[in-house]
């Protein structure tokens, strides 16, 4: 822990920890749902992504599950595709990209973590509307 490594002691990192989190101070639930919120807001990523990016931060995976569940249900994946779409790729065209942009695309969306029969579905419904 980075605490220990300065010099602190485990016994008084643990105790201000345990006030802290007491005091409302530090809140995992609450950090992971805001951070959820920020990631779909600036389109960082959908699902696993942020799932993933949720557990790099310490977040244990119960707790990163429901806020990504509960980020989902606000923000369905068709909306925040649409709006990774409409920023990223304004001007692609579907219909007439090559196989290698589509692809491209595809591959950037799918790193996102947005699955591909989401962003094929996506991509269909935009060609009969």
């Amino acid at each position: 822990m980075k605490l220990q490594r300065r010099g602190f002691e485990k016994q008084a990192i643990d105790e201000t920890l345990a006030k802290l989190t007491t005091q409302g101070f530090i809140d995992d639930t609450r950090f992971a749902a805001r951070w959820v919120e920020s990631a779909l807001r600036n389109g960082r990523g959908f699902g696993p992504k942020l799932l993933l990016g949720l557990q790099q931060k310490g977040i244990s995976r119960e707790t990163a599950q429901q806020a990504v569940a509960a980020g989902a249900v606000e923000n369905p994946a068709e909306q925040v595709l649409q709006e990774i779409v409409a920023r990223k790729f304004a001007n692609f065209d579907d219909k007439g990209a090559t196989p290698k942009e589509r692809q491209r695309v595809y591959n950037y969306l799918q790193r996102r973590g947005f699955q591909l029969a989401t962003i094929i579905s996506y991509f269909k419904n935009q060609l009969t509307e």
